[in-house]
């Protein structure tokens, strides 16, 4: 819950309504969250977060307003080891969290 209400705050969004995590490895929680392939058979948990996110500082090209992205999920992909994230993600598409194993509700707001 630390790594991700910390990630929320860095994002914009201190009070995510939902968040929910799911194991596996490193490769298969980014093929479930973006579809990016991604080596690693690093045991991982894949964070999944719904509320009202900015990345500010993006490369410029790649952002139509020239350097934010916006979105209402937050992804993260977190070594189980050594709890660094790895991989993270910003999008309006929540993931099929269930493809990769039972899915556990951190925290619900309603």
């Amino acid at each position: 819950m630390a790594i991700a209400l910390a990630a929320a705050t860095r994002a914009g969004d201190p009070h995510p309504s939902l968040i929910q995590h799911v194991e596996g490895t490193r490769q298969r929680a980014n093929a479930v969250d973006s579809g990016d392939i991604v080596p690693g058979g690093q045991w991982s948990y894949l964070i999944a977060e719904r509320g009202r996110f900015v990345f500010v500082g993006v490369a410029p090209s790649r952002t139509p307003d020239g350097g934010s992205v916006y979105g209402s999920v937050l992804t993260l992909v977190v070594n189980a080891r050594t709890g660094e994230v790895t991989d993270s993600g910003l999008s309006n598409r929540y993931p099929a969290m269930s493809k990769l194993g039972p899915v556990v509700t951190d925290q619900h707001i309603k």
